[in-house]
């Protein structure tokens, strides 16, 4: 879907859940993500601020901040909500940093996201302008500036992201079918899950494309930070 890391390190936006992950409860009645009664406005929600990068390191799902650079640099991306909902829909800005070039983007890119109908969410990558080129600190303590040459109705598309599908209030997903992977010469599906404390990405391998076959996969996970800064 979206979020693409170095050496394709972390495959953002294809993503979604497994097959056959189970459907889990709500994370919290009380969560702040529960009042937003628009499903659209929710997960725009859930996708806006401020993740860190993990890596998980065994089968027991421990995870470690994901270290690259000799260990100098760590992943963090943040995703801005942009535009008036009433006006131009439900939009976000993606920009994916190393820490230590903040403002030299690994992959940057505008999200629309439309609903379809109660239970999926469409979404939609678009190009940042050619002109578009600010230092984060500006694009985080002067959003409304920031981007208020960027006309959202006139950007480029870039590729369909495919459905975050409703698994309950909490709770979204949205993967990719089977295709021809023609890095490693094999066939995968990205998967990706909105959580409220985090978001998951993985990628699943297999020798053919019909799935039977499993070879591997990939599994990132991006934690929610306090704040957007």
């Amino acid at each position: 879907m979206y979020l693409k890391i170095i050496p394709i390190l972390f495959f953002i936006y294809s993503l979604a859940a497994c097959k056959g992950t189970s459907v889990t409860k709500p994370d919290s009645q009380s969560n702040p993500y529960q009042s937003i009664r628009s499903n659209v406005a929710r997960v725009q929600a859930m996708l806006s601020g401020k993740f860190v990068q993990q890596t998980r390191v065994d089968t027991f799902n421990n995870y470690v901040t994901w270290m690259v650079n000799d260990n100098q640099d760590s992943m963090v991306m943040y995703s801005i909500p942009v535009g008036d909902p009433n006006k131009n829909g439900h939009w976000l800005y993606h920009y994916q940093i190393m820490t230590s070039l903040p403002n030299e983007p690994i992959y940057e890119a505008f999200e629309k996201l439309t609903e379809v109908d109660r239970d999926s969410i469409h979404s939609r990558l678009y190009l940042p302008p050619a002109n578009f080129n600010l230092p984060l600190s500006e694009l985080l303590q002067k959003r409304k500036n920031a981007f208020a040459s960027v006309k959202l109705d006139s950007l480029s598309a870039d590729e369909d992201a495919g459905y975050y599908i409703r698994q309950n209030s909490l709770f979204f997903k949205n993967q990719t079918d089977i295709g021809p992977n023609a890095e490693y010469n094999v066939y995968s599906m990205d998967i990706y899950e909105v959580h409220p404390t985090h978001m998951m990405f993985y990628t699943l391998y297999y020798k053919d494309p019909e799935g039977e076959v499993f070879l591997n996969q990939f599994v990132s996970k991006f934690i929610r930070l306090p704040t957007l800064d």
